[in-house]
């Protein structure tokens, strides 16, 4: 559906005290400020394509309107893709436009929960590369993990690098002690859908998902690489689900192929960047099969 970005359920006195509010702000700027406030302004009454799932605990209508103005305002004074710090207030901002109360680590380099929100924690992954694929998910970085690349020391032995075998042990315990440090895990991921049209999608991936990592033997990893890294395939009932690689050379965690189906779709917006050219104002039709349950994961 088209959104025409008006707050959901508006009462009139809430919208007097808003336009009293604004009024009072552009009083007390200058006229530079009043023209770049009328800028942003203008990109904001921009239409946005906008489909909510209706199961979504997250994307209520209060925090898709914060939310998507908070898209439109960043694309009012820049082209390039949200980041994934910004993305982290984003959806602060647009939790606590829901009554509920965030809170941003404020360490970068801690590994585990991105956002607080009323005491469930979040991880926030960005996905925006030029070659997304539309129904696989991939994140370059998941983790650090400079365990892969830490040479195995033994009492008047040489130094060796780890086996294998002590990469899958690792891996399998590892991984899902990582995954402990937070709740939920959800990816931003940015589709260029034309040099004017950016389409932003919230997806959930289920822990339980990744967790299968524990279930990983030996025989599912391949050969080491001359870098030390090694690569595995997991599988649902005989689907693939995803594909871990532990990257030897940079020693980090990535996730390459992780199926959609598996995952949930919390929302869409479909964003303009610069002033639509004429053949793309219509609206598009929207996908009705996006929002089908996902695939759960045996064990959830």
């Amino acid at each position: 559906m088209s959104s025409d970005n008006t707050l959901p359920n508006a009462t009139q006195s809430e919208e007097s005290e808003a336009l009293q509010q604004l009024i009072q702000v552009v009083t007390n700027l200058d006229p530079v400020q009043v023209e770049l406030l009328t800028e942003v302004a203008t990109v904001m009454m921009r239409r946005v394509e906008e489909t909510i799932s209706r199961g979504s605990d997250l994307v209520t209508p209060r925090f898709a309107a914060n939310f998507r103005n908070r898209l439109l305002i960043h694309h009012a004074t820049n082209e390039s893709k949200l980041t994934k710090k910004a993305f982290e207030y984003a959806f602060k901002g647009a939790s606590e436009a829901d009554g509920k109360t965030g809170f941003i680590t404020p360490s970068d380099t801690l590994s585990g929960a991105d956002v607080t929100v009323d005491g469930i924690r979040f991880s926030l992954k960005m996905e925006a590369s030029k070659d997304i694929k539309a129904e696989q998910i991939a994140i370059s970085k998941f983790t650090e993990a400079q365990w892969i690349q830490k040479e195995v020391e033994f009492a008047d032995l040489p130094k060796r690098k780890k086996t294998l075998d002590e990469l899958a042990g690792e891996a399998a315990n590892r991984i899902p002690a990582h995954l402990n440090n937070y709740d939920r895990l959800l990816v931003l991921r940015v589709i260029e859908l034309s040099a004017a049209r950016l389409r932003y999608e919230i997806v959930e991936i289920p822990r339980s998902l990744l967790q299968r990592v524990a279930s990983l033997t030996v025989a599912d990893f391949t050969p080491l690489t001359k870098g030390g890294g090694t690569s595995a395939k997991a599988t649902i009932d005989g689907k693939p689900a995803f594909t871990l690689r532990l990257d030897g050379s940079d020693g980090k965690i990535t996730f390459a192929s992780l199926q959609i189906a598996f995952c949930i779709r919390h929302a869409f917006w479909i964003i303009p960047t610069v002033t639509p050219a004429p053949e793309e104002e219509s609206v598009e039709e929207v996908d009705t099969d996006l929002f089908s349950p996902a695939e759960t994961p045996p064990g959830d």
